[in-house]
């Protein structure tokens, strides 16, 4: 009885492994990742609530920031720079720390993931005026 049980869990261990080698063989795949392809290369996955900066604020300025940063490869922006900003100063380490804390979409390079480099985004800061609802804080970025 021990043999006639040996020999059939033998005998479906090797039809299962020919059933996998079946499949492998009648469809030719083989999975090494996204050759070549990017999915997303630099979307936005996830972006905590910018704040706009207090002392803006109370003078009551608007501005821009032009940055320009690498996305590693797993999805956080790193080696961020300043390239432009208007007024100077004011909006650059809010700018800043909201990049630090985004997600991004990963960059794959021949199935594997890959730094981006040299992405760049405008964040333009506003205070929109509404009379019924009082000051509103606008941030867009482009």
């Amino acid at each position: 009885m021990k043999n006639i049980t040996a020999m059939i869990v033998s005998a479906s261990l090797l039809m299962g492994m020919s059933a996998v080698q079946a499949g492998d063989a009648l469809y030719d795949i083989e999975v090494t990742g996204l050759q070549g392809m990017s999915i997303n290369k630099g979307a936005t996955v996830w972006q905590p609530e910018p704040v706009y900066p207090k002392m803006a604020l109370r003078r009551g300025l608007t501005g821009e920031v032009l940055v320009e940063y690498d996305i590693n490869e797993q999805g956080k922006a790193e080696n961020i720079v300043i390239l432009d900003a208007s007024p100077r100063g004011f909006f650059n380490n809010a700018t800043v720390r909201t990049l630090e804390n985004t997600t991004f979409a990963r960059n794959y390079e021949q199935g594997e993931t890959a730094v981006l480099s040299g992405v760049k985004k405008r964040f333009v800061y506003q205070i929109v005026r509404d009379e019924q609802n009082g000051d509103q804080l606008a941030l867009s970025i482009q």
